[in-house]
């Protein structure tokens, strides 16, 4: 499914998903925790936390958090400018970009919370 926050969905895709039905007739529920920003846009996050946790908690109003299986990013994007379009960047390529230029890391541990009483 297209991640989402509300019925109505921030574009087309999820819009057309009608997550309550789908989600009767399935029995896994899988999200694409992803895509929140992309190449054709500005810098920004692939999968911010806050806004996966927004989209966990509207899939708990819909369906069984059990069947919920929660769509990882292993890709990212490089801007050579503020401006798109952005050129897609491996793991491997930040590795070596990290190895390059040695910048000092500023990453914060994510720790898991409950969502409805279940772990998210």
């Amino acid at each position: 499914m297209h991640a989402k926050t509300d019925d109505q969905g921030a574009w087309e895709g999820p819009a057309a998903q009608d997550w309550p039905r789908l989600s009767a007739a399935v029995d896994v529920f899988a999200i694409m925790t992803y895509d929140f920003g992309g190449g054709n846009a500005p810098p920004m996050p692939i999968g911010p936390t806050p806004w996966v946790i927004d989209v966990l908690d509207y899939a708990a109003t819909i369906t069984d958090l059990r069947k919920v299986r929660m769509g990882l990013h292993l890709y990212g994007y490089q801007w050579m400018r503020a401006e798109p379009p952005a050129s897609p960047i491996t793991y491997e390529d930040t590795q070596r970009l990290i190895d390059a230029f040695g910048p000092e890391g500023s990453a914060r541990p994510i720790g898991f919370g409950a969502v409805r009483g279940l772990h998210a």
